[in-house]
């Protein structure tokens, strides 16, 4: 009986199994199949990638298909996977390249020319990747600002368009799309992986920014999460994960900010009832005074009169808002007002 044969990639250096192959291969005779599939499924891919349903090698092995199919890359050696660091560069960069692909494979025009691009001992580990699609990038932009009329005009908006749409279906389509959002952002950013203790629970920390990301989604659980660790996990995505242009880093930067809007109105700091208010007031703001301050006073405007009771409210939030406001007037109830001025 014949075992497969273990063949490494000339191109990616993953190893792989052969059948009915007598013989190893360890030099640069075979690249993987994937380096084989024409550009059109290549791109095709890209809705897998979106859902996190490729492993991180599946992703690395499409971002070098992807980048070898525009025949601008010349193979000096093979690329090399570095874990965690290989899978930050690839989660932020392939939305660029599957839209450079798509932009630039229908353009036959002759004055249209790209440079070539070589991964060598000094390039192999991608660091300059993102510099090589942004500057395609930059001579696509240059050519289509310069060149008033080509037949493919209608073309390639359709390509982009198709393509955008691609990605974007991806997100709409999926029930769980916070978690995909969540799993894509460990990897661009490249989450820190020690170990926190939550709630007297030890996890990693890439877990807990994780959970962060989906509690986000709903008002009923972002509560949960202390002001302080989300303003640092958005910190830390505004630091580490490229945004210009980028579909996915544009959504979580939403998706997250909506969740600290929402973590903020939770309280009843942007939710105030005026229309089932008894008077309704308003204050000038000293110099010295902030809207924290006046955030602090509507709360104990409209706390309850007495303790909230669960039973007394349709939901878990209506009684966790009222619970807080009635904890806020209480704890002001012999200080002085968070306001020095007068109600007017």
């Amino acid at each position: 009986m014949t075992h497969p044969s273990k063949i490494t990639c000339a191109y990616s250096g993953v190893v792989f199994s052969c059948e009915h192959l007598p013989l190893s291969l360890s030099s640069r005779e075979v690249t993987h199949p994937i380096f084989h599939i024409p550009q059109k499924k290549l791109l095709s891919l890209a809705s897998a990638w979106a859902a996190n349903k490729l492993t991180p090698t599946e992703s690395y092995l499409t971002y070098l298909a992807l980048l070898n199919s525009t025949n601008l890359i010349e193979w000096r050696c093979p690329a090399t996977y570095m874990g965690t660091v290989t899978s930050q560069i690839v989660a932020n960069n392939m939305e660029q390249l599957i839209h450079i692909i798509g932009k630039i494979e229908i353009i036959k025009h002759p004055s249209f020319v790209l440079p070539h691009f070589s991964i060598s001992p000094d390039t192999a580990s991608l660091d300059n990747s993102y510099h090589w699609i942004q500057i395609w990038m930059q001579n696509y932009n240059d050519w289509a600002d310069n060149i008033r009329s080509h037949a493919n005009d209608q073309e390639l908006q359709r390509r982009e368009l198709s393509l955008e749409k691609l990605i974007k279906t991806s997100h709409k389509r999926i029930e769980d799309y916070p978690r995909i959002l969540a799993d894509w952002a460990r990897i661009a950013g490249d989450f820190p992986t020690f170990d926190v203790t939550i709630r007297g629970t030890k996890m990693e920390l890439a877990d807990y920014w994780e959970e962060i990301i989906i509690k986000c989604a709903k008002e009923s659980s972002i509560f949960q999460i202390p002001e302080a660790d989300l303003n640092e996990l958005i910190e830390h995505c505004e630091d580490n994960i490229v945004a210009e242009g980028s579909i996915h880093a544009m959504a979580l930067m939403r998706h997250l900010r909506r969740g600290k809007q929402l973590q903020q109105n939770y309280l009843g700091l942007g939710d105030i009832d005026l229309a089932s208010a008894t008077r309704t007031s308003y204050r000038i703001l000293k110099p010295t005074e902030s809207a924290e301050d006046a955030n602090i006073q509507n709360m104990i405007d409209i706390a309850p009169i007495s303790e909230p009771q669960r039973k007394n409210y349709p939901d878990l939030v209506s009684f966790i808002k009222a619970k807080a406001r009635w904890n806020m007037a209480q704890n002001y109830q012999n200080k002085p007002s968070p306001l020095s001025g007068e109600l007017q």
